[in-house]
């Protein structure tokens, strides 16, 4: 019985159009979780394979909110959506990159110096060097420099391909409309190179002896976001829909 009515709950709930468009996916820490629709259906049927939930009612949900959110925006804009419709690039082409491909290769290279860097960091850990033990804490030090370091840590790995894709759709999208979808996509990667940024900056902190190394993804990512913000400059002030507001 209880299983019916959650159920009839889902089915019944009101979703926020478009809020699952320019998010970082990580659900987990959201605190929108009931008003997107993603997420009831990531969660809900892929990932806990919940038999009762209508998945293709679901996927028509998603379509239909985002030829919405589509023909919205193409009305705003005095775009006539029928032209684009044999138009699309492929999106893995390098034609469709062309404009921005050096940056966009800079974050591949970040993700891949990423892995290089957290397997000699484990070897590194198994004896550590004097200066990483500079003094002696309390335990509610050493639990809170614990917390700080497992953020860290958690926060790299996360974004650590994610601004990868979220800068490549910033630039399709770009480069197929003259303006809209592509500043909401790139929010996302600079809000995901921010908190790395400031993730890589508690890593120094907590182990000073792999300062040199780690200052080389810090450093890239830097400069990645220096290129992004004047790639798109109004990417920030963008305001995403259901998450900005």
């Amino acid at each position: 019985m209880e299983d019916s009515n959650n159920n009839s709950a889902i089915e019944k709930k009101t979703y926020k159009a478009g809020i699952f468009q320019y998010c970082d996916r990580w659900c987990e820490k959201c605190n929108h979780r009931d008003e997107c629709l993603y997420y009831d259906v990531n969660l809900k049927f892929f990932v806990r394979g919940d038999k009762k939930f209508n998945f293709w009612d679901k996927i028509e949900d998603v379509v239909n909110l985002t030829i919405d959110d589509l023909s919205k925006l193409s009305d705003e804009m005095g775009v006539d959506l029928s032209e684009f419709s044999n138009k699309f690039a492929d999106p893995n082409s390098e034609e469709t990159l062309s404009a921005g491909y050096d940056l966009y290769e800079k974050t591949e290279e970040y993700s891949k110096m990423v892995n290089v860097w957290f397997e000699g960091f484990a070897k590194h850990t198994s004896s550590p060097e004097k200066d990483d033990v500079r003094h002696k804490v309390s335990p509610k030090e050493l639990a809170e420099s614990l917390q700080k370091l497992t953020k860290a840590v958690e926060y790299i790995r996360w974004y650590q391909n994610l601004i990868a894709k979220k800068l490549k759709s910033a630039l399709n999208s770009k480069h197929e409309f003259e303006d809209g979808f592509h500043r909401g996509f790139a929010k996302v990667a600079l809000i995901a190179l921010d908190r790395s940024i400031e993730s890589w900056n508690n890593i120094i902190n907590h182990f000073p002896s792999t300062k040199e190394m780690a200052l080389n993804q810090l450093l890239l990512l830097e400069k990645i976001r220096d290129e992004v913000e004047k790639e798109f400059p109004l990417a920030r002030g963008y305001v995403r829909r259901g998450l900005d507001e």
